[in-house]
C-alpha cells in the first residue's frame, strides 16, 4: 500500500482547480486558515477567479456539515481534510513580512516539524502544493517538500470551449460560449444572452481553418472577454491566433 501523505494546499491551487481537493486520493489535505481568508476576499465580483473562490467555499461548506473542519473530516476517498488554524510559531521578522504566502509556508513547516507517523510508525511526508514558484523556492529552502499542482483543467476547458448546436445552449456553463446555427454564429454570455458574431475571414492576414479557430479569434479579439484559455495539440494555431488577435486590437487602438 502506498505511504499516506499530507498535502498542504496553497490558495492558487484551489483557484486553479476548485475540485483539486478531490484529486489527492486517500491522502490527507490541510488548508491553512489564511487560505480561507484569501478565498473570502476573492469571492466577490465577476470572472473565473471569483467564481472559483465561491465554488471552493461552497464545497468546504458542504463538507463542514459532516463535522468540524479544524478537527478533520473524512472524505469519500478515505483521506481527511482539515482547516489548520494559525500556527503558533514565534513571530520572527521573516514570518511577519511575507503576508499570506509565509503563513501558508509556516503551516507546512509546523506540520513537518511535528514528525507525524502513521499506524505502522513510518514518518508521514508533508508536501506543500503551490502554483507559485517563489512559495516553492522559499518552502524548499526551509526543508519543506514541495510540488507544483499538475492536474490541470484541460478536460474542463474542452467542455467550456465546445461549439454548441441548436438545443444545446443551456448546459449550465455561464462563461462565453459559441452557438452555430446553420450559417450563423452566435456568442452566448452570462445566462443565455445571444449576440450575432460578425464573421471575418481573417485578422491581420491570418485566416481561420475551422469553426473552433474562428470562435477563438472572436473571443481573443473581444475586449469584453477577460480570460481566454486555448487548448489543443502542438501546431493547432494557439499562439498564432493569439498574436493575430493582439495585433488586431493594437491596430484598432492606433486608429
Amino acid at each position: 500500500m502506498p505511504m499516506k501523505k499530507i498535502f498542504v494546499l496553497d490558495t492558487n491551487v484551489l483557484i486553479h482547480d476548485p475540485a483539486s481537493i478531490f484529486t489527492f486520493g486517500n491522502n490527507d489535505i490541510v488548508i491553512p486558515f489564511t487560505v480561507i481568508e484569501e478565498l473570502d476576499r476573492h469571492k466577490k465580483g465577476h470572472g473565473e477567479i471569483a467564481a472559483s473562490a465561491r465554488q471552493v467555499l461552497r464545497t468546504l461548506d458542504a463538507l463542514r456539515e459532516r463535522g468540524p473542519l479544524p478537527s478533520g473530516i473524512m472524505m469519500d476517498s478515505g483521506g481527511v481534510i482539515s482547516v489548520s488554524l494559525p500556527a503558533n510559531k514565534p513571530s520572527a521578522q521573516f514570518w511577519n513580512n511575507g503576508g499570506e504566502d509565509n503563513q501558508i509556508i509556516k503551516t507546512a513547516l509546523c506540520l513537518t516539524e511535528k514528525k507525524l507517523r502513521d499506524e505502522a510508525g513510518s514518518l508521514v511526508p508533508v508536501i506543500l502544493v503551490s502554483k507559485d514558484t517563489a512559495v516553492r523556492i522559499k518552502a524548499e529552502s526551509l526543508g519543506i517538500r514541495v510540488e507544483d499542482y499538475m492536474n490541470d483543467k484541460t478536460l474542463l476547458f474542452q467542455q467550456y470551449g465546445r461549439v454548441l448546436v441548436n438545443g444545446d445552449n443551456t448546459n449550465g456553463i455561464r462563461s462565453a460560449r459559441y452557438l452555430q446555427s446553420e450559417s450563423s454564429l452566435y456568442k452566448l454570455t452570462g445566462g443565455d444572452n445571444l449576440r450575432l458574431v460578425k464573421r471575418a475571414k481573417e485578422r491581420m492576414g491570418i485566416a481561420h481553418q475551422n469553426i473552433e479557430q474562428e470562435c477563438a479569434l472572436d473571443a481573443l479579439a473581444d475586449p469584453e472577454t477577460e480570460i481566454v484559455a486555448l487548448t489543443g495539440n502542438a501546431g493547432t494555431g494557439k499562439t498564432l491566433l493569439a498574436l493575430a488577435a493582439g495585433l488586431h486590437q493594437t491596430s484598432q487602438v492606433v486608429k
